[in-house]
């Protein structure tokens, strides 16, 4: 059975928030200009909390400032 549109779309979704939550738990981004963007993004879709993605960024938003505080005490 062929997967509509709409399910692929939601699957690719899913996928992208599975694939940004293992990133932010193991790197930060060198780039000031990127790790701004990220904290904003993630800021903007954590306000979803009733949905999945939200429910994602705010995992990853919590993750990120706890590799923030790692990726300091690795360069020290």
């Amino acid at each position: 059975m062929v997967a509509s549109v709409a399910e692929s779309s939601l699957r690719a979704v899913s996928q992208y928030w599975h694939m940004m939550t293992m990133a932010t738990c193991v790197m930060v981004p060198a780039n000031p200009v990127v790790l701004t963007y990220l904290r904003l993004h993630l800021r903007r879709y954590s306000m979803l909390s009733s949905a999945e993605e939200g429910k994602f960024a705010a995992f990853c938003a919590k993750v990120r400032s706890y590799t923030d505080y790692t990726m300091i005490i690795v360069r020290l």
